[in-house]
């Protein structure tokens, strides 16, 4: 059994962020599955050649992107520092967003990643715009939304910025940096959610991209899980 909280909706979790011990363990879990992934991807150092273009370069190098990422997210969560947790969401979403595109072997996407290689930024539409040629209409429009919420963070809306503000006396504003006892257990809570299925999604883009085979990446999660789940403390509905 593993932490409940890979399993968990960030929405959930804002409202129920005091599962403390549970978070701890999916900390634990996390770290070793990303260090064994890092380790995994490590192998393939000297492999590549620095001219090379080939879809399996591009793979591994957005998969390296991706871990780095999500284990910097990681440690910056364990520090209650989640401002920069939310644009580095969407730098490891996008980067396996990538290695889904350029694995489907389409004549567009196979020119994009010519263009990818000359150092042109191949932005989202266009994965989109793949989904939808596949009649993949509603996933399509699924992948929009994830892209627009994950971009809010890019582009400092209001509410992301929002979530690292707590509230005094008088409802007046204070910004949790200026002391750490202020900053608030819900965003930790849920990001630490977001994280969770992020790193799925990236196993899952690994087992496609197939530079790790599918079977050393479940032994990788299986093998890190813990064998007994914390139980949940808090009821997870009012």
């Amino acid at each position: 059994m593993a932490s409940f909280i890979w399993d968990r909706e960030p929405e959930e979790a804002y409202s129920n962020p005091y599962e403390y011990e549970a978070q701890e363990q999916f900390v634990r879990e996390a770290k070793r599955i990303l260090g064994r992934l890092c380790k995994s991807l490590g192998k393939y150092n000297l492999h590549f050649y620095s001219k090379e273009t080939s879809v399996q370069k591009a793979t591994w190098m957005l998969h390296n992107d991706a871990i780095d990422a999500l284990r910097e997210a990681l440690s910056l969560l364990e520090k209650k520092k989640h401002k920069l947790v939310g644009r580095i969401f969407r730098d490891a979403w996008e980067s396996s967003q990538l290695v889904e595109y350029f694995l489907s072997g389409t004549p567009r996407s196979q020119s994009d990643l010519k263009k990818w290689f000359e150092n042109e930024i191949i932005g989202h539409e266009k994965i989109r715009e793949r989904l939808k040629k596949a009649g993949r209409n509603a996933e399509a429009e699924q992948r929009r939304q994830r892209h627009r919420e994950l971009s809010k963070f890019t582009h400092r809306s209001y509410k992301s910025l929002l979530k690292g503000y707590s509230l005094g006396a008088d409802d007046k504003m204070v910004y949790d940096s200026y002391e750490k006892w202020s900053v608030l257990p819900h965003t930790v809570s849920a990001y630490y959610a977001i994280l969770g299925d992020l790193i799925i999604q990236n196993l899952e883009s690994m087992k496609n991209s197939k530079l790790i085979s599918a079977k050393e990446i479940e032994m990788i999660w299986k093998q890190n899980l813990e064998k007994k789940s914390v139980p949940r403390k808090f009821a997870c509905c009012p």
